[in-house]
């Protein structure tokens, strides 16, 4: 379970904090400069949107 000093830094509500005084600019900085990099641990995904079957890719097709 996260702490609740975690959601301080949560980047949906983080701009939010630093104007409210709850932590400083430095302070969310330092926050994220420490966390890892897990790049690595990542896959990509393909989103196929159903309406674009079967039409040619833009610039590849009949114009």
């Amino acid at each position: 379970m996260k702490k609740k000093e975690d959601f301080l830094y949560d980047v949906r509500i983080a701009n939010r904090n630093i104007r409210e005084g709850l932590i400083t600019k430095k302070d969310y900085d330092k926050h994220i400069s420490s966390l890892p990099d897990v790049e690595g641990n990542s896959e990509p995904i393909v989103i196929e949107d159903e309406n674009e079957k079967g039409r040619p890719e833009a610039g590849h097709g009949e114009e």
